[in-house]
């Protein structure tokens, strides 16, 4: 497939836009090398919290120079993504036309540390064996320091909780569930308040005035011995209503890790609008995470349905096989319209977790939304998940049950 230099300026544009998946710093910028095969090195740009451009510039088995590109995503401490090996350029003529950006294969670095790395590929081209190196800091940025995501400090699955009833606000306690990610990462939503026992509903047209539910992102950021702190986002989840902010809440707060089977989160309160909140490790009574899960696990639709003034309106998810993601509101007139659109991964399916993108097909302006799934097994049936935000709206997607 031919493309043009700007499509590596694309690569590179796509990193500007928003994700709410922790990564590397900045500061991780610079050349990276291995000093036993001194010569040859990749020079990597973080561009964005979840995603990285590298230029790798290595050999081929005849000993001629190569030049590959690294298109990276970025969670957490780990680096992985496809690697193009541009052909057809000629010296003092160059012709764009020409120019084509054959896929090489893949690559995953690991940062230990602010120094050190490990890089591992594989390459679908001949000549390239599959193998790993590994690699430290050659140049950074003057003055600049250098602070990592703390590295798994919690462990991965399903987690539960509640919201403590606010005598402010007259609102009653309600329930939260999440999971966490492979990064430490929670991704929560408000599944019920305790004085109705249906579900809390979606947003969608003509709400208005009812209790939109909640989302959280919890972050951590340091980690002592049992302790790590962090930090809760909290979003109103009308991402299919409207899509500009009506509260965003940001509280610190603190994980206690006894055990791998003891662990309590506690935070709040983080407004006079929302009370004082805690997570604990384990599923919500009655559930039980699907994992590993792939793909063909949750391909083709998942209806839900979104909360209307008056009536309800229906909704669906729409799944292909090679990971296309299509939120339909299902209120515009056009059934097979797409109201969001991206794509959703599991790159860590064996441990029951999705990732997804997607951006708003009426409003391309809009930061793009990015966030968590899962797959959860209770007396309800089979539910499909998905719980993210774009920085200033939440999105939560929770399907019917199978």
């Amino acid at each position: 497939m031919k493309q043009t230099l700007r499509d590596l300026a694309i690569l590179a544009a796509l990193a500007f836009t928003h994700s709410a998946i922790a990564g590397l710093p900045g500061t991780m910028s610079g050349t990276w090398y291995n000093p036993a095969q001194s010569g040859h090195g990749l020079s990597l740009d973080v561009l964005a919290a979840d995603r990285a451009v590298a230029i790798w510039h290595v050999f081929d088995a005849d000993g001629q120079p190569v030049t590959l590109y690294i298109d990276g995503q970025l969670d957490g401490r780990h680096l992985s993504g496809p690697v193009y090996a541009p052909k057809g350029m000629r010296f003092g003529s160059f012709d764009p036309a020409q120019l084509q950006l054959p896929v090489w294969g893949q690559v995953n670095i690991e940062f230990a540390s602010c120094n050190e790395a490990l890089l591992s590929w594989t390459s679908t081209q001949p000549g390239f064996v599959a193998g790993e190196m590994p690699l430290v800091r050659l140049t950074q940025t003057d003055g600049q320091s250098c602070t990592l995501p703390p590295q798994n400090p919690l462990p991965a699955g399903l987690y539960h909780g509640e919201i403590q009833a606010n005598a402010i606000t007259g609102s009653a306690s309600s329930d939260i569930e999440g999971i966490v990610d492979g990064e430490g990462r929670l991704w929560g939503f408000e599944r019920r308040n305790r004085n109705d026992p249906s579900s809390l509903q979606i947003p969608g047209p003509t709400w208005i005035g009812a209790y939109p539910p909640r989302v959280f992102r919890i972050d951590p950021t340091t980690v002592s011995g049992n302790e790590i702190t962090a930090r809760s986002a909290i979003y109103s989840a009308h991402a299919l209503w409207l899509p500009t902010n009506l509260e965003v809440l940001s509280v610190d707060g603190n994980w206690q890790t006894v055990s791998a089977a003891t662990i309590r989160g506690d935070f709040g309160p983080a407004s006079p609008s929302l009370g004082a909140f805690s997570w604990r490790a384990g599923a919500a009574p009655g559930n039980q995470l699907v994992a590993p899960v792939v793909l063909a696990q949750i391909q083709g639709r998942h209806d839900f349905t979104l909360r209307g003034q008056f009536f309800d309106f229906p909704a669906a998810l729409l799944i292909g096989a090679d990971g296309s993601l299509c939120i339909q509101a299902g209120y515009d007139g056009t059934p097979d319209s797409c109201r969001l659109r991206g794509r959703i991964s599991a790159p860590e399916g064996q441990l029951g977790l999705l990732e997804f993108s997607v951006n708003d097909e009426s409003r391309p302006a809009l930061a793009g939304f990015s966030g968590r799934g899962w797959l959860i097994d209770s007396s309800r049936g089979r539910e499909l998940l998905l719980v993210g935000d774009n920085g200033t709206v939440g999105l939560l997607v929770v399907t019917r049950p199978r």
